[in-house]
């Protein structure tokens, strides 16, 4: 599939590759500003907002391109099950212009419309685009008071609530308290239920457990929060974010990993007793087993060549029956060893 950039200055077209898989390590992001704005988005809104997001550079690109995407490569990325997705795509796009983005001024209130173009290809199935130029400070060359996160962080969520709430404490990932507190009425207006569920166990049943166990669940953040009380009365509630290590890739964990073992001054292989942890936490593979492994890898130089996605691939192609994944992988870094003469 193309991705196809007009550039707005030249009208050359820069054409880029894409996988030809469903790609949900694209980044999204955006100036925080924008993020209670996208409150009264609803979920298609949501995921076609953030999908148009993930094809432009918001760190790199000074300017605005109309970009061409395939909306079946959508449906695809966001596992979206309809006949009508085109029909949908195109409304989606038309329903989110209807709702501008408002910035208020010390004396005037300013509307941006997201997109200055959109054409839709009824033969082919594309959609093109352009985000609007006013829109350029909150959207690219971004460099401070930014969220960003990839599409696999979001992709699985069912519920608008749920991507508000994420969005709004996604923020505070990287901060230095990791919390966020709000009124009931402030927290309603967070995930856009303002004036719904006056009774709190309603909004914790319709919109705070639901949201807490999908962002658990699926995104990088792990959410734990309370009830705030003034006497017996529940008046807010407050959430507190840590990196959701059950949701990192084999890669990602090992290097999260060493990284806090060298905060605690563990000594020089924190890395092998990473690759440890991956092996036993999220493959279970006994710990002798692995021990032996994680040792054998670090002696051979193999901790950061083992790539555990090619090998998970090779393991789900396998048509007949197969051995248990933590059995194939053992035997996979069992051979790599081998090469390196250094079998467990």
């Amino acid at each position: 599939m193309l991705r196809q950039k007009h550039d707005v200055s030249t009208f050359a077209i820069r054409e880029v590759k894409m996988s030809e898989q469903p790609d949900r390590k694209e980044i999204i992001a955006k100036h925080n500003d924008l993020i209670p704005i996208l409150s009264k988005f609803g979920l298609q809104e949501l995921r076609l907002m953030a999908f148009c997001l993930s094809l432009i550079d918001s760190q790199k690109d000074e300017n605005f391109y109309n970009i061409t995407f395939s909306v079946a490569r959508m449906a695809e990325v966001f596992d979206i099950n309809t006949n009508d997705i085109y029909a949908v795509a195109k409304q989606t796009a038309i329903s989110i212009n209807q709702k501008p983005a408002e910035f208020d001024d010390k004396d005037k209130t300013r509307l941006s419309f997201w997109f200055t173009d959109l054409e839709y290809h009824k033969g082919a199935g594309n959609l093109t685009f352009k985000f609007n130029e006013s829109l350029k400070p909150y959207l690219l060359q971004l460099k401070e008071n930014f969220t960003q996160y990839r599409i696999r962080d979001v992709y699985q969520f069912k519920r608008a609530t749920t991507w508000r709430l994420y969005e709004a404490l996604r923020q505070w990932k990287r901060s230095s308290e990791r919390k966020k507190e709000w009124t009931l009425d402030e927290f309603r207006e967070v995930v856009g239920v303002q004036g719904k569920y006056p009774r709190f166990v309603d909004l914790n049943k319709r919109v705070i457990t639901p949201a807490v166990e999908d962002i658990n669940k699926s995104s990088d953040i792990e959410v734990q929060w309370d009830r705030k009380k003034w006497g017996k009365e529940i008046v807010g509630v407050v959430f507190h974010i840590v990196k959701n290590r059950k949701t990192m890739e084999p890669g990602e964990l090992i290097r999260d990993i060493a990284h806090d073992s060298l905060d605690d001054g563990l000594g020089p292989k924190e890395e092998a007793q990473a690759f440890f942890e991956v092996l036993t936490l999220k493959y279970g593979i006994a710990e002798s087993t692995a021990k032996g492994l994680a040792n054998g890898c670090y002696y051979a130089g193999l901790l950061d060549k083992i790539d555990f996605a090619a090998i998970e691939k090779r393991w789900d192609k396998i048509k007949t029956a197969k051995k248990p994944l933590k059995a194939y992988l053992t035997g996979a870094i069992n051979s790599e060893l081998k090469q390196k003469g250094e079998l467990v």
